[in-house]
């Protein structure tokens, strides 16, 4: 059925799944399918099924769903949008936003939501702070937080925090129906928000040598961004800078090669890891 109730003109309603072939987001149909099953370890882009030409992907499908199931790319939304749909009188606004951490999420989440709406449910991720957490807001369990949080695990999307508020229309939609409406809405608007790549997670560390290293430290927090004044002690100068946290093994042992093991590489505990996302401030 569609979101206002009405039975779906093709046969079965439409789910949004990952396919099993190349992981591309397609809109599948219960029965009569057309040769795009994640079940038959088929995919339209890759292969057909039982000898049937290779389907194209649903038009439900877009080119942003697509990019988003890569594995080589890691996608968040590009800033703050909002949508709003009607369902059975009730009115759902959906807001999403990238965040960097569970500060920047919860932030968002204050100054979103609305206190006289019937229901703030939401959900957030944000992996590389190990940040996940949603939220039914008053609805039955499990119907808004984790279907919410099920739209933005389907759209493989990270980093990023999704709200849906709702004004009680007079019409109950039952479990299953706000199942469907909130992770309906979410997906609806995850969908239409631009997305952005997720650069890769950054830490501060601290770079340590003896002043006869001086030289090769320096070199080595050339290439880094956002370094600090020289820290300097009665035998050795110090370096804080940040790093990509792929790269925090290779620097350490450059360091270590170049200063004849003089060198060495610490990572502040304050900092923990910065996770820098489009539209989000750094936050450590």
């Amino acid at each position: 059925r569609n979101m206002d109730g009405t039975r779906c003109a093709r046969v079965g309603a439409a789910l949004v799944v990952s396919c099993g072939g190349c992981r591309a987001l397609t809109a599948l149909r219960r029965s009569r399918c057309s040769g795009v099953c994640a079940r038959r370890k088929s995919c339209a882009r890759t292969r057909s099924v039982k000898g049937r030409p290779r389907a194209r992907a649903s038009a439900g499908a877009t080119e942003a769903d697509g990019l988003a199931a890569s594995d080589s790319v890691r996608l968040s939304v590009a800033g703050v949008s909002v949508r709003e749909m009607v369902i059975k009188k009730s009115r759902f606004v959906t807001s999403v936003a990238p965040i960097a951490s569970k500060r920047e999420a919860e932030e968002f989440l204050e100054a979103a939501r609305d206190e006289t709406a019937s229901h703030n449910c939401f959900a957030y991720r944000a992996s590389s702070v190990n940040a996940e957490r949603c939220s039914d807001d008053g609805e039955p369990s499990g119907t808004a937080g984790r279907p919410i949080l099920g739209a933005i695990s389907t759209l493989a999307l990270d980093h990023v925090v999704v709200l849906v508020t709702r004004y009680y229309g007079g019409v109950k939609l039952g479990a299953g129906g706000l199942v469907r409406a909130y992770n309906g809405c979410a997906a609806d608007a995850l969908r239409a928000a631009e997305k952005a790549p997720i650069p890769p997670p950054r830490a501060r560390v601290r770079l340590t040598a003896p002043y006869d290293q001086m030289a090769t430290l320096f070199a080595a927090a050339a290439s880094y961004s956002d370094r600090s004044d020289p820290l300097y002690t009665a035998d050795a100068v110090a370096l804080d800078v940040e790093v990509p946290t792929d790269e925090i093994d290779a620097l350490r042992q450059h360091l270590a090669n170049s200063s004849r093991g003089q060198a060495s590489v610490e990572i502040l505990p304050e900092s923990n890891v910065v996770a820098q996302v489009v539209g989000g401030d750094d936050v450590g």
